[in-house]
């Protein structure tokens, strides 16, 4: 393992002097830069995307939606629009819920610290929703730009942002697309198809769901 180690070590010292940079410079552009941009890109063109369309989402196939449509037509001026119907309010209350869980639990830890001040704690808390709920908006920013915007736009807005924030786009939009697959299990009980950043098939079914919703209107 030592040896293999070694080996790579030396490969990225080779190519950092090709390159004229330093060995830093080349951990930087190699893991942080690019090795997310290439992952994202390759889970949006194969195994991950279709592994969540077949697997997880499949009672929202084309199909269902429209064998449900007579359903969804009857029942939807009926039906309560309670906060369940909708997984956005869903999601805006259970995150902002955790981010101050999470600051009730550094609260507790920094009663022993005297030197942590109320105006700290409250700077904490402030942030803390800040990271969630802005994380958790630029998201579901993303996810409707890329439905209007078609499948080369969501590959792009994918790239661009893992460009201006590394590997942070990856875990945080990764992690709230779980989030939301749990939250709609769990609580959502709303007649709209559930979009996840992860999914184009996703994307693809809640559109066809809006457009099917007007066509009902008109």
């Amino acid at each position: 393992m030592d040896q293999i180690f070694d080996w790579c070590v030396n490969v990225l010292v080779c190519w950092a002097g090709i390159l004229g940079i330093t060995y830093k410079e080349i951990n930087v552009w190699v893991f942080v830069m690019l090795w997310p941009q290439l992952t994202e890109i390759t889970f949006h063109c194969c195994g991950l995307i279709n592994f969540i369309d077949k697997v997880i989402i499949n009672e929202n196939s084309p199909s269902k939606l429209t064998k449900g449509r007579i359903h969804m037509e009857t029942t939807m001026q009926s039906s309560p629009q309670g906060f369940r119907s909708k997984i956005a309010a869903i999601e805006a209350i259970e995150l902002g819920l955790l981010g101050f869980a999470l600051w009730c639990f550094s609260a507790i830890v920094a009663l022993s610290d005297p030197d942590v001040s109320f105006l700290d704690q409250i700077v904490f808390l402030v942030i803390t929703q800040g990271i969630l709920l802005g994380s958790w908006t630029i998201y579901n920013v993303y996810i409707r730009v890329a439905r209007a915007g078609g499948r080369l736009v969501d590959i792009g807005i994918w790239v661009i942002a893992t460009a201006l924030t590394s590997s942070y786009t990856f875990w945080a939009w990764s992690i709230l697309d779980l989030n939301r697959l749990l939250m709609s299990k769990l609580f959502y009980r709303g007649e709209a198809p559930v979009e996840l950043a992860w999914s184009w098939r996703s994307k693809q079914v809640r559109k066809a769901w809006e457009q099917a919703r007007k066509a009902g209107y008109a």
